[in-house]
């Protein structure tokens, strides 16, 4: 009779464990696709953002980085209205384009490695403006 109490408090405890464990699951899932619905795709941590609302994050780095990405974002858009206007000019017969395929292909890989180049330098950005970027104990 005890080894059967002593299954059944068991078997309870097993099954509140199960309940939470699909609570923390529907709690996951609700945070995921609250996540989804408000993407928030920072590279930066809380702690540099916080850093820079309140005027303690070195941002000397960052406008340099700023101006690189200002001229990789003009760059890519002036390749991809390139591309764009040889697709008007060479709708109807593509001989009247004046950039070949091999070209606007040429462009396009160009604008997309510009582009994966400027990600992966804003994720190293955001590397260093973590460990070196924000001044402790500046009030």
């Amino acid at each position: 009779m005890v080894a059967f109490q002593h299954l059944r408090a068991l078997a309870n405890q097993l099954e509140n464990i199960g309940e939470e464990l699909a609570g923390d699951e529907r709690a996951r899932r609700r945070s995921t696709m609250r996540d989804l619905l408000n993407p928030n795709f920072s590279q930066f941590s809380d702690r540099v953002t916080h850093a820079a609302k309140t005027g303690k994050l070195n941002a000397e780095p960052l406008i340099r980085h700023l101006d690189d990405a200002f001229r990789a974002a003009a760059g890519v858009e002036t390749v991809l209205k390139m591309i764009e206007a040889n697709d008007v000019l060479g709708t109807d017969d593509q001989e009247d384009a004046p950039l070949s395929g091999y070209q606007t292909g040429a462009l396009t890989g160009l604008a997309i490695f510009a582009m994966q180049a400027l990600a992966s330098d804003i994720s190293s950005v955001a590397q260093w403006a973590e460990k070196h970027g924000v001044m402790e104990g500046r009030d």
